[in-house]
């Protein structure tokens, strides 16, 4: 019976999540965050392509994603090319679920791969998307000859 009640309480909670996730709630603001930067060198570690913040009082969903490659020698899937989408929520960083290591295009630049059922982001985030090239197969040409891209869709709705 607990385990019912359960159910049915996070089934109402999630009713207003769900909603938002179709269409925009009142009030809320869209946001699509976009850069491409020139390919890194393998020792740069983690560079960031763009960061922005959740308004306090505010909760959001993203829906679609884009990241890619242009330029020569990137081989989908080999891990010569990693993006990953970092939370930082008041100093603990984090990644989203299935985002801590996308190894593939995703999307193109001008359409986002829709993300069935949405990322949830909250109040106060700091969401990033950053990459790192550590050129495992040593397939890809001399940092900065291609470009690394990635851009986020959502909105943020004022919290009830």
């Amino acid at each position: 019976m607990l385990t019912f009640l359960l159910a049915l309480i996070l089934a109402v909670n999630m009713g207003t999540v769900a909603e938002a996730i179709i269409t925009p709630p009142k009030g809320a603001v869209t946001f699509n965050p976009f850069s491409a930067i020139p390919l890194p060198s393998p020792a740069s570690g983690e560079n960031t392509l763009f960061t922005f913040q959740v308004p306090i009082g505010y909760d959001g969903i993203i829906t679609g994603q884009s990241n890619g490659y242009i330029g020569a020698g990137f081989v989908e899937g080999s891990g010569d090319i990693v993006w990953r989408i970092a939370v930082n929520n008041f100093g603990t960083r984090r990644y989203l679920k299935d985002c801590g290591a996308i190894l593939v295009s995703l999307g193109q630049i001008n359409n986002y791969q829709t993300i069935p059922g949405g990322m949830r982001i909250y109040s106060g985030n700091a969401v990033s998307v950053v990459v790192t090239a550590p050129n495992t197969s040593g397939a890809l040409p001399a940092p900065g000859t291609g470009q690394s891209f990635a851009g986020l869709h959502g909105w943020c709705w004022p919290r009830r």
